[in-house]
């Protein structure tokens, strides 16, 4: 795969699909995308999930994600080039979670995040539209639960230092549903994790911080095939 990408799924654009953007504009130089396409990188290193920041940009950087992203913007250029116009995500445009279950790289996990059959959650992902004729993969919603086996609570949800999974315990009928059409098994409140986040920064240079990754670290699927360094 190009540039360190490990694994890739297609899904057509549709009905289900477009429910997951949170911008609609759908259209390649006048022409509308056919399909989604998902790019997964593998978080093998804690290192590479560094953000930094300074106070005179306008905007952080991620390492990971400016490598993944530059992968997406190289295979679009290569595909517009062959007459088939493509344009890349930015990190805003789409939830790229649920977009990856329609593309059939995992299911939407217990500690709310991606998990892949292979890398578990230890994933980062990218994603661009395109013209181009391609085929959609097999959702894996009743072929892949890992989630299942667990205990109850998890261990996901009771290593988070931020107590997100545990404020939201009801959830009423309809709400947060994920691209499987189910609850959540957790409670999940985003601005308490994000909160939480941003008041313990773990500083590793000047700028450069780690964001809590608790519920993914801990979280044991695919393990055995990313050799996690500690």
């Amino acid at each position: 795969m190009d540039g360190g990408c490990k694994l890739v799924g297609f899904s057509e654009v549709n009905e289900a699909t477009r429910r997951e953007f949170i911008r609609g504009n759908l259209e390649i130089e006048g022409q509308p995308a056919k399909f989604i396409v998902i790019l997964l990188m593998i978080l093998d290193d804690p290192i590479l999930d560094a953000w930094t920041q300074s106070r005179s940009w306008p905007a952080g950087k991620n390492y990971i994600d400016e490598a993944i992203a530059r992968v997406a913007t190289s295979i679009c250029l290569k595909l517009t080039k062959q007459g088939y116009p493509s344009r890349a995500f930015r990190y805003s445009d789409a939830y790229l979670k649920h977009l990856s279950v329609h593309a059939g790289l995992g299911i939407i996990g217990r500690n709310n995040l991606l998990i892949t059959p292979n890398y578990g959650p230890h994933i980062r992902l990218r994603g661009f539209l395109t013209t181009a004729p391609l085929k959609s993969f097999q959702s894996m919603i009743g072929k892949f639960d890992p989630c299942t086996g667990c205990t109850d609570p998890p261990p996901c949800v009771e290593a988070c230092p931020s107590g997100a999974f545990k404020i939201s315990q009801e959830i009423k009928e309809g709400e947060n549903l994920s691209s499987n059409n189910r609850k959540p098994r957790s409670g999940y409140t985003e601005y308490i994790c994000r909160e939480y986040s941003l008041a313990n920064l773990k500083p590793i240079g000047p700028f450069t911080y780690l964001w809590c990754r608790a519920c993914e670290e801990i979280c044991p699927v695919g393990n055995e095939n990313i050799g996690l360094i500690d």
